[in-house]
């Protein structure tokens, strides 16, 4: 079933697809219509974001608190 939630409490990975108790992250068009595709042919695709970032740096990686500090 599909189920519309206002907050899943991961703005900075925005648009989400949480299916089970896994979340991808942001997801496109293209992406949600390849992740259904694999779930329907029984597949259990790899959560985490369908893009290069790293957890919640921004795409092209972090532009801050990049060093050790003095």
């Amino acid at each position: 079933s599909l189920v519309e939630f206002e907050c899943l409490g991961a703005c900075v990975n925005a648009p989400i697809i949480w299916i089970d108790d896994d979340y991808y992250e942001d997801v496109d068009p293209d992406n949600a219509r390849r992740l259904i595709q694999a779930f329907r042919k029984g597949e259990r695709p790899e959560p985490g974001t369908m893009t290069d970032r790293q957890m919640s740096a921004p795409a092209g990686g972090p532009t801050t608190l990049t060093g050790t500090g003095k």
